[in-house]
Formats: C-alpha cells, sequence, structure tokens
C-alpha cells in the first residue's frame, strides 16, 4: 500500500466512470492532471494556464535542388 498523499477531486465531466459532481481521492499528479484537463476541480488546485496557440504559418516551398532553368546542366545530350 502506499504512502503517497491522496488528494479529493470533484469531478465536473464524466471520465473513466466517474460522473459530475462524484468525489474520488488520486495521487496528487494525476490530480493536477484531472483538474488540467477541466475534467475536475479540487480545494488547494488551479488549472496551470493554457499555452496560447500561435497561429499557423504556412511552411516555407521545398529545396527540390533546381535552380529554376529548364536546363538539366548535365549535358548528357551531347556527344
Amino acid at each position: 500500500m502506499s504512502n503517497e498523499k491522496k488528494v479529493p477531486v470533484t469531478f465536473v465531466k464524466n471520465w473513466r466512470g466517474y460522473n459530475p459532481e462524484e468525489v474520488a481521492s488520486f495521487p496528487a499528479q494525476l490530480a493536477q492532471d484531472l483538474v488540467d484537463a477541466g475534467v475536475a476541480t479540487a480545494k488547494g488546485l488551479k488549472a496551470a494556464p493554457k499555452a496560447k496557440k500561435e497561429p499557423e504559418q504556412p511552411e516555407p516551398p521545398a529545396d527540390n535542388g533546381t535552380d529554376g532553368d529548364d536546363d538539366d546542366d548535365n549535358n548528357d545530350d551531347k556527344p
């Protein structure tokens, strides 16, 4: 049996068989993860601030090794 401190949480959403308003105790890290995910609340624990998502930038075109002209520069067609 573990001596790890358990933290009681109150569920606000369904999670693995738990329903909203049910209370259960979990190890501190799992309790914090549940709070961070918005699944539960707990006294003394606050949800981590959500990271601001940067707007997606289009990727630059891939360099395919060509220099832009139509000449293949390998002179295969010369005898």
